[in-house]
C-alpha cells in the first residue's frame, strides 16, 4: 500500500514538472480599487509612506507594493489634473528633492515577463523610470528611463526575470509624473482557462468571466449593462484599439473595455473624416458609411455636401452634391478608396479671386476651406457661431492668410475639447503655423469645462507662426488662452480682448500688445484665488511681452502681472490702466508682489512697469517695487518700476526693426509735466533717480517734475 502510494506521488510530481507554462496577466489595474492609498488633490501635499497588498491572478501570489512620496489622484481633479486628466485614477509622483525621489517598490514576483502602463506628463524631463532586481542581478537594473516630453503614451517594458522586484522612480524629482492602466505579465502553469475582465465606459471594473482556452467569445455584458450617454452608441468590447468580436477564438487573458462613440448624423454643419487605411478600421462603427467594398462605398449626406476622397493611386477628388441622401463613391479595380472627407455645408462655397465668402456659422465650409488654403487667401466669415465641437488644433498652415470676421463679438469660432485631453499642446481652437497670417474682427473661444476642476489648459490660439497680427480679436478661455509657441517669432496685437485666469498670455518670442483689454476671469468657481496675466518663456534674443496702454479688468481678487516660466523671461507694462468696474482687485498677496516671486523653471530676465494708473488717470504704481525672485536655491532682486526714459526704449518704434504691422498705433505720450519742463528750457539740467526725473533748483535741491 505504501509502495503504491509512493508510486502515485512520483507520477503526480512528474506530471506537475512537465506542466506547460504560458504567459498570463498577473495583475491589471486602473487604481480605482486601491482605496487604501492616500487620495489628495494637491501635488504639494506631502505623501506619507504606505503599502498595498494584493493577490495576483493565476499565480495567486501575495505581493506588496510600497509607496514612497507617491499619492493616488482622481483623474481630472485637483491641482494635478494637468497630469491626471483621464477618468482613471493615477499613481502620481510627488514633487520632491533629487536625493529623495518618489518610488514605488514591489516585493518579489515568481516571474515577470513584461509590464506596461499608460504614462502622462506635462513636459520637460518628467516621467517614471523602471528598475528590476531578480535572479542573477547583483543590484537594481534600469530597464526604462525615457521621457515622452508631453502628453500620454503607452509604455511596455520587457522584464523576463524570475524572483523579481520592480521599482518605479520619478525621473524628475522636482516635478510630478503620473501612470495608470498598469498590467504585469508573467509565466504560470497553463490551467486551460482564459480570464476576461470587463470594464465599463468609465473604466470601472464591471465583472469577470472565465472560459476554456480556445472557446469563442460570447460577451457576458452588453449595452444594457452600461450607462450609455444620450447621443452615443455602444460599439463593443476593445482590448487596446482592437475590437473583440463575438465568435473570436480566445487564447489569452484579456482586459476588455466598453467603447461608445457619438452617433454619426448627416446634419448641416457636421464634418466627418474616415481613414480606411487605418488598422484596424471598423466600418460598422460608422453610421454614415454604406460599405459595399474597398472600391465602392456609399456615404449618407445632408442636403448639401462636399466630399473629398483619395484613392490608392494618390489621386484626390472633390465634388459638390445637393439634394441627395446617399452618394456612392467608386473607383476601378485594382484601385481602392483610402480616405473620405465629408463636409455637410449650409451653402455652396463661393471664392472670388483669393477670397472665400462663407455663410454665417457654416463650420463645415470653414473646415473645408481651411483644408485647401493657398498662400495669400482670405477667409471672410459672416457673423455666426462656427462650432467645431470637440475638434482641436484646426490648422492655418499657409502663409499670408487673412481670417476676417464680420464683427469681433458676432463672429465666433469655438471648440469645446473634453477635459480628459487637457494640455498646452493638445486643445487649441486654432493652430497657426504660417508666416504673416492675420486674424481680425472675430472671437476665438475654447469652451473646455475649466471650472469642472478649477484648472485645465485650453488655448484659443496656439501660435507657431511668425509675423502674426491680431486686430480686434477677442479670445475667451481661462488657462493659457494665448500661447506664443515659437522662439524668435514676432507678433502684434491691437484693440484685442483676451480673457483668462492662469498664465493666460504665455510663451515665446516678441509680442507687442497695444490698446488691448486683459480680462481676468474668476480663478475658481467658488471665488478666491489669484490670476496670472502672463508667463514668459522668451529666449535671450526675444523681447518677450510688452503691453502698451492696455487695460486690466478682473473678477478675481488678486492679480499677478506675470511669472517667470523658462529661458530669459521678459515682460513690460507701459501706462496700464487698472479698471475696477468689474470688481476690485489687488496685486499683492503672499507670493505675489505685483509679480509672482516664485519662478517656475528660471529666474526672470526683465520685469518692468511704468506709470500704472486707475480709470481717472491717477498714477497708482509705487515709486519703486523691489522684488526678490526665487527659483530652487537661486534668487534675484529687481526694481520693477521704471521711469519715462527707460520706458520709451520698450515702445513700438524700437520693438520691431524690419516690420511695421500697426494699424492705428499712436505715438507714446511724453508726460505733461516733462513737456512743460522742456518748454521752459529746463531739461538740460536733470537727474534720473529710481526711474524718475528730477530738475535742479537754484539752491541745488531737486524737484520731482512728474509729480509722483
Amino acid at each position: 500500500m505504501n509502495k503504491y502510494f509512493c508510486v502515485c506521488i512520483s507520477v503526480l510530481l512528474t506530471i506537475s514538472a512537465m506542466a506547460e507554462t504560458v504567459e498570463r496577466t498577473l495583475m491589471n489595474t486602473t487604481f480605482r480599487d486601491w482605496r487604501t492609498l492616500e487620495y489628495v488633490e494637491d501635488n504639494k501635499t506631502a505623501a506619507s509612506d504606505s503599502t498595498r497588498q494584493l493577490v495576483t491572478k493565476k499565480s495567486k501570489e501575495t505581493i506588496t507594493f510600497t509607496f514612497h512620496q507617491t499619492n493616488l489622484y482622481e483623474g481630472g481633479k485637483g491641482k494635478v489634473s494637468a497630469a491626471c486628466a483621464s477618468p482613471d485614477k493615477y499613481m502620481c509622483a510627488m514633487k520632491n528633492s533629487a536625493d529623495n525621489p518618489a518610488t514605488v517598490t514591489t516585493s518579489a514576483f515568481a516571474s515577470i515577463t513584461s509590464l506596461s502602463f499608460l504614462e502622462r506628463v506635462t513636459g520637460g524631463s518628467r516621467g517614471w523610470g523602471v528598475k528590476a532586481k531578480g535572479d542573477g542581478d547583483e543590484d537594481w537594473v534600469t530597464l526604462y528611463d525615457a521621457v515622452i516630453g508631453s502628453g500620454e503614451k503607452e509604455i511596455t517594458v520587457e522584464v523576463n526575470r524570475t524572483n523579481v522586484q520592480i521599482q518605479w522612480y520619478n525621473l524628475a524629482a522636482g516635478q510630478y509624473a503620473a501612470l495608470t492602466n498598469l498590467v504585469i505579465k508573467g509565466m504560470v502553469e497553463d490551467d486551460g482557462k482564459v480570464e476576461l475582465v470587463y470594464y465599463d465606459l468609465q473604466g470601472q471594473w464591471l465583472g469577470e468571466q472565465n472560459v476554456a482556452s480556445g472557446s469563442t467569445f460570447a460577451p457576458q455584458y452588453g449595452a444594457s449593462d452600461l450607462n450609455v450617454p444620450a447621443g452615443m452608441l455602444f460599439r463593443g468590447w476593445f482590448e487596446g484599439n482592437t475590437k473583440v468580436r463575438e465568435g473570436d477564438v480566445l487564447t489569452q487573458d484579456m482586459s476588455l473595455y466598453a467603447l461608445a462613440t457619438a452617433k454619426e448624423q448627416a446634419l448641416t454643419g457636421t464634418h466627418y473624416f474616415y481613414d480606411l487605411t487605418k488598422t484596424p478600421f471598423y466600418p460598422e462603427d460608422h453610421d454614415l458609411l454604406v460599405y459595399h467594398s474597398a472600391n465602392e462605398i456609399g456615404v449618407i449626406v445632408s442636403a448639401k455636401a462636399y466630399i473629398n476622397y483619395t484613392t490608392s493611386d494618390n489621386v484626390s477628388h472633390q465634388d459638390y452634391y445637393a439634394d441627395q441622401d446617399t452618394v456612392v463613391l467608386s473607383c476601378e479595380d485594382p484601385l481602392t478608396i483610402k480616405t473620405i472627407d465629408v463636409y455637410n455645408v449650409a451653402a455652396p462655397v463661393e471664392k472670388v479671386g483669393q477670397r472665400y465668402n462663407l455663410a454665417g456659422g457654416d463650420v463645415a465650409s470653414f473646415l473645408m476651406v481651411v483644408s485647401q488654403l493657398q498662400d495669400g487667401d482670405t477667409i471672410s466669415l459672416a457673423d455666426g457661431i462656427y462650432d467645431l465641437g470637440e475638434k482641436v488644433l484646426t490648422a492655418i498652415a499657409r502663409n499670408n492668410i487673412v481670417v476676417m470676421g464680420e464683427s469681433m463679438n458676432g463672429t465666433i469660432i469655438k471648440n469645446a475639447p473634453p477635459v480628459e485631453i487637457e494640455g498646452i499642446s493638445t486643445t487649441a481652437t486654432i493652430l497657426n503655423t504660417g508666416t504673416g497670417n492675420k486674424y481680425e474682427n472675430l472671437t476665438l473661444q475654447n469652451a473646455l469645462d475649466y471650472y469642472k476642476n478649477n484648472n485645465g489648459r485650453a488655448i484659443c490660439l496656439q501660435d507657431k507662426g511668425d509675423k502674426t497680427v491680431c486686430y480686434r480679436v477677442r479670445m475667451l478661455s481661462y488657462q493659457d488662452t494665448y500661447y506664443a509657441n515659437k522662439i524668435g517669432a514676432r507678433r502684434y496685437f491691437e484693440e484685442c480682448e483676451i480673457h483668462g485666469t492662469v498664465d493666460f498670455i504665455c510663451g515665446d518670442g516678441s509680442c507687442y500688445f497695444y490698446n488691448c483689454l486683459l480680462y481676468c476671469e474668476p480663478r475658481k468657481a467658488a471665488g478666491g484665488g489669484s490670476d496670472a496675466l502672463t508667463a514668459s518663456n522668451a529666449s535671450g534674443s526675444d523681447k518677450g511681452f510688452v503691453f502698451d496702454r492696455c487695460v486690466v479688468k478682473s473678477k478675481c481678487p488678486v492679480v499677478s502681472l506675470g511669472r517667470s516660466w523658462n529661458n530669459a523671461p521678459r515682460c513690460v507694462y507701459l501706462l496700464t490702466t487698472f479698471d475696477y468696474s468689474e470688481g476690485q482687485f489687488g496685486v499683492s498677496d503672499g507670493d505675489i508682489q505685483r509679480w509672482t516671486k516664485a519662478a517656475m523653471n528660471h529666474l526672470p530676465d526683465y520685469f518692468a512697469e511704468y506709470n500704472t494708473m486707475d480709470s481717472t488717470g491717477t498714477i497708482i504704481s509705487p515709486s519703486q517695487n523691489l522684488v526678490t525672485f526665487t527659483y530652487d536655491k537661486e534668487s534675484k532682486q529687481m526694481n520693477t518700476i521704471i521711469g519715462y526714459e527707460e520706458a520709451v526704449t520698450h515702445t513700438y518704434p524700437t520693438f520691431f526693426s524690419d516690420w511695421d504691422p500697426a494699424i492705428n498705433y499712436q505715438p507714446f505720450p511724453v508726460p505733461t509735466a516733462l513737456n512743460s519742463v522742456r518748454a521752459a528750457g529746463l531739461n538740460a539740467d536733470k537727474l534720473l533717480k529710481n526711474g524718475h526725473l528730477y530738475i535742479r533748483r537754484s539752491d541745488n535741491s531737486y524737484v520731482n517734475v512728474l509729480g509722483f
